[in-house]
């Protein structure tokens, strides 16, 4: 089942909601990258 949320994209067609997840699943692994290097840097590594 294909939904579309109520937001538009950069060029402002619709944005499919898989097509939102994927990017939330990319946007939260660079965040993690980001925050496990700052922890190395700091000394306390996870």
């Amino acid at each position: 089942m294909i939904k579309q949320l109520p937001i538009r994209g950069l060029y402002g067609q619709h944005v499919l909601f898989d097509s939102y997840l994927i990017l939330l699943r990319e946007e939260a692994r660079i965040l993690a990258l980001h925050y496990q290097n700052l922890w190395r840097k700091a000394g306390d590594i996870r």
